[in-house]
């Protein structure tokens, strides 16, 4: 696995979700852009961005743009739990549309932010 996608999942799960949007993009710029599971998980940590900074609307448009993505290629070599990570992310997308993604802001606890975790034992 990638370096900077291994360290990504490490701050991901930690709640450090903007340095984990940097260490995904370093191995997605690496790999010359062409890797959209990668892509998917960029976005995924730049959703729980806007929501720490209850920006809704962003984080609903990029749930869904990362859902996308990873399905897209559910086989790219991530050594994420795909299937729990996606289930994760439609759970956060209900809390979000039952808060009112209309809404210009609002706070959703980080219990119901999406979660993201290793599939390495």
């Amino acid at each position: 696995m990638d370096a900077d996608v291994a360290r990504g999942i490490e701050l991901f799960a930690a709640g450090r979700y903007h340095a984990a949007h940097g260490a995904f993009e370093r191995a997605w710029v690496r790999r010359g852009r062409d890797a959209p599971a990668i892509q998917g998980l960029i976005q995924v940590a730049a959703a729980c961005v806007h929501l720490d900074r209850e920006r809704l609307r962003p984080a609903e448009r990029l749930l869904r743009r990362a859902r996308e993505k990873l399905c897209e290629d559910p086989s790219a070599p991530l050594r994420v739990r795909l299937d729990d990570l996606v289930a994760s992310m439609d759970a956060c997308l209900a809390v979000i549309g039952g808060h009112g993604a209309g809404r210009v802001r609002s706070r959703i606890p980080r219990t119901a932010y999406p979660k993201m975790a290793s599939s390495r034992p």
